[in-house]
């Protein structure tokens, strides 16, 4: 994750766009527990009352069954043609981790702990 992340931001996001990102973090928790409840297809209906299409999408080829490295190159390529930058850029970035880790099945605490990685060290729960 780290390479790619810096990779792919070459900038420093400012603590209001971090604080701006911690609700998508909080969704994407709740979408990682509905799954691991009820299974990623329930996920469907509950992503039709978002307008965040970079999240449905992402969700979307989660549940067709396509591979973790084939969804992470779509989602990439969204956010390269999409030319991004501050809060979109980091709320993408930490929507692409949040849906690989959905794909892997892995706990909520440790995706949380994951995307809270990403907004820095003093993010992380004491």
């Amino acid at each position: 994750m780290l390479n790619w992340f810096l990779q792919v931001n070459n900038v420093c996001f400012t603590e209001e766009e971090k604080e701006a990102c911690k609700p998508i973090i909080a969704y994407i928790i709740d979408l990682v527990k509905m799954s691991r409840a009820t299974g990623v297809e329930s996920l469907v209906k509950e992503l039709e009352q978002t307008q965040n299409l970079f999240l449905k999408t992402g969700v979307l080829l989660v549940t067709y069954g396509v591979e973790p490295s084939s969804i992470k190159h779509m989602l990439t390529n969204l956010i390269l043609a999409d030319n991004c930058s501050g809060k979109s850029l980091l709320e993408k970035l930490l929507i692409t981790e949040g849906i690989l880790a959905l794909e892997q099945g892995e706990n909520p605490k440790l995706v949380e702990l994951r995307l809270l990685a990403m907004l820095g060290e003093k993010y992380l729960p004491s």
